[in-house]
């Protein structure tokens, strides 16, 4: 079947229940290519009850970022019962669009801030290449470490040390937050949120890792107020939002 679109949009092809149920299991470029062979260069996968529309190749791409029926963020029942509709990550509609563009705003303003602290991290994983001596390991784990830790400076304004136990979760409860839609169990929420969420399994399990990783924000954010005083230069994102907070509230 086939949503008729408006002029000068992609037409959209929807996937049976089968394609789409495979599309979820596994998301790959090959699987895309396939499914693009049978329903066309722009098509929907159903989530559950949310639709996903797939765009394939630059002209397609280009038409559908300024379609209205296919430029939305899609938030599922499992996401949404992870974090909500605030935010960017994992938000949609018009407060994701405002949070995106003070969000842009703050990077511009923090990139020479940013540049430092990923020059920062950089010489951290040198020493820590050099320290290897040759020798075979795997850099993955460092190199996660480097990256989250970029992150984390520039939010909270301090990194962590690769052996502190927070810092380790949050980067176990942010993989688990990406790759947890794409599981059996998080297609199961999807499609029976009211149900799977008093069940228990590995959902409930991603569900508090995701508390906990708020958890963690929340207490940073606390720290930052407790801080700081109006008229200060913030020196990371939860600063530029509590000088954004504070010159909303006085009307400035």
């Amino acid at each position: 079947m086939r949503v008729q679109p408006r002029s000068k949009q992609p037409r959209i092809q929807r996937l049976d229940v089968v394609d789409s149920w495979k599309a979820q299991a596994y998301p790959s470029g090959k699987s895309a290519c396939r499914l693009m062979s049978v329903y066309g260069k722009v098509f929907t996968v159903w989530t559950g009850m949310t639709p996903l529309v797939v765009l394939n190749g630059y002209k397609a791409v280009s038409e559908g970022l300024v379609s209205e029926e296919v430029s939305g963020r899609p938030l599922t029942p499992f996401l949404g019962a992870m974090m909500g509709d605030k935010g960017v990550f994992l938000t949609n509609g018009h407060t994701w669009k405002q949070q995106r563009r003070y969000a842009f705003t703050v990077l511009r303003i923090m990139a020479t801030t940013i540049q430092q602290r990923i020059q920062e991290e950089a010489d951290h994983l040198t020493k820590v290449l050099t320290s290897k001596q040759g020798l075979t390991f795997g850099p993955k784990t460092d190199m996660i470490h480097a990256v989250a830790n970029v992150i984390c400076a520039a939010v909270f304004g301090h990194r962590f040390s690769k052996e502190d136990e927070s810092f380790n979760k949050m980067i176990e409860a942010v993989y688990s937050i990406i790759s947890s839609s794409y599981t059996s169990w998080g297609m199961l929420y999807d499609s029976f949120p009211k149900i799977m969420h008093h069940l228990p399994g590995v959902h409930q399990k991603v569900l508090k890792r995701s508390d906990f990783l708020h958890e963690v924000v929340r207490k940073e954010v606390q720290s930052h107020k407790a801080k700081w005083k109006e008229g200060d230069r913030p020196l990371d994102f939860i600063d530029f939002y509590l000088d954004h907070i504070a010159k909303v509230r006085t009307g400035k």
